[in-house]
């Protein structure tokens, strides 16, 4: 877990609020319950555990202890029983919970709690799988109800966290539970290309040597993920850890726009030979320019102008036919609209899922 989340800093500032009083060892007189919202890839389940260390961390300097119970609903915890029974063992090996109901379990950990004056916070993720099980809505039920139930003084859960992609898991809310949740959320907006930049330049600032990194790496990973993966800051990260894996493989000293490219191929599963087989001996040269434009610079794009020089040295050295400059832009749209090519403009011209050394060996082929 990284010591910030560029970005994420306003909504931990007004998590943080929310518990304040409570870390400095005033008493609970209600659980706070808060709704994280946000997409895919929003940073909702770091926020939640940066969360946790930092609130764990506070209440040790204030002398009493907290921990931050996290469950992910989707992987550990598919039924009612299992939920309590991941919980006690997060809490402690030392509780034993066998051959007894979830009521029971639930009130074995609160009793756990408050013999050891223990805090907890409790987190619960991917609560949209509510809208297939509805064992969850009991879980929340019980969680949301310990101020009335408990008397003055015994609640240990200071707070329930729920991770959430959009609004609508309250609709698959039995109607008893509703009121309970509250209506207090927190918005986890998608990244913007600038956001996932900052983020992978931090990042890669604690695990990857300034030296290792090549040019335009993050910012071709940005551009991809805003574009094409909706902001989804995991998929960023994991192209980033994926290319520097490929690169250590292959011997590399640096991470370089290929290496991305090559994941990116790996991933999308399109084979060449049948993207290339419809292609134009044209359409062939000013790929093959396009990628010896693409391997001269290092960057993730080149202009139209780059593409036209080294289309001209290729056909000087083979002695082919010149089309105009107004043909080579119909080809170059051409390979665009097929999906060969990503263009943004005559300025940004490149290969997003195609690995160019490769790519390259097979058009001198043919």
């Amino acid at each position: 877990m990284p010591e910030k989340l560029p970005h994420r800093e306003k909504q931990l500032r007004l998590l943080s609020l929310f518990f304040s009083e409570i870390v400095e060892g005033r008493e609970i007189l209600y659980t706070r319950i808060i709704q994280l919202i946000g997409p895919l890839g929003s940073g909702k389940t770091s926020s939640t555990l940066l969360l946790g260390k930092r609130l764990e961390q506070r209440a040790r300097k204030n002398g009493f202890s907290l921990i931050h119970l996290y469950t992910n609903l989707k992987l550990e915890a598919n039924t009612r029983f299992l939920f309590y029974k991941n919980l006690a063992e997060k809490l402690s090996r030392r509780i034993v919970l066998r051959s007894i109901s979830a009521e029971e379990q639930f009130k074995i950990i609160l009793n756990y709690l408050s013999k050891e004056d223990i805090y907890a916070l409790i987190t619960l993720d991917e609560i949209d799988i509510l809208k297939r099980s509805n064992y969850v809505s009991q879980i929340v039920y019980d969680l949301s109800r310990l101020s009335e139930t408990l008397s003055r003084g015994a609640n240990r859960i200071l707070g329930i966290l729920i991770v959430a992609r959009d609004r609508e898991w309250r609709k698959y809310l039995d109607p008893a539970v509703k009121s309970t949740v509250g209506q207090f959320v927190i918005e986890f907006p998608r990244y913007s290309y600038q956001q996932i930049l900052d983020i992978l330049a931090y990042r890669a600032s604690q695990a990857i040597k300034s030296e290792c990194l090549g040019e335009g790496v993050l910012e071709f990973i940005s551009e991809i993920t805003s574009d094409y993966a909706e902001g989804d800051i995991r998929y960023a990260l994991d192209l980033l850890l994926y290319a520097g894996i490929l690169a250590e493989n292959e011997g590399s000293v640096k991470i370089t726009v290929n290496h991305v490219r090559k994941v990116l191929k790996a991933t999308s599963g399109l084979p060449y030979s049948e993207s290339l087989e419809e292609l134009n001996a044209d359409d062939r040269i000013l790929l093959l320019s396009l990628i010896k434009a693409l391997k001269t610079s290092g960057k993730p794009y080149v202009t139209l102008s780059k593409i036209k020089q080294h289309y001209q040295v290729l056909c000087e050295e083979w002695n082919l036919k010149r089309i105009s400059d107004e043909e080579v832009e119909l080809v170059i749209q051409k390979l665009s609209d097929r999906g060969i090519v990503e263009a943004r403009g005559p300025a940004k011209l490149g290969l997003h899922d195609a690995d160019i050394d490769a790519l390259e060996r097979i058009l001198l082929k043919r």
